[in-house]
């Protein structure tokens, strides 16, 4: 019984630093997005003084 508490505590300890890991690409994929956003922002800018 104690070895499969064992099993249980090592496949908790496993799943918390994969939504740990998760969490982090998560942050990682927004930053760069926003960054994207912002980079970009000149340009739609440009486009659009242009069509007027």
């Amino acid at each position: 019984m104690s070895a499969l508490k064992a099993d249980n505590k090592a496949l908790r300890e496993k799943m918390d630093k994969v939504a740990g890991d998760q969490e982090t690409v998560a942050t990682e994929r927004s930053v760069a997005a926003v960054k994207a956003y912002k980079t970009s922002l000149p340009c739609r800018k440009e486009r659009l003084e242009g069509i007027k």
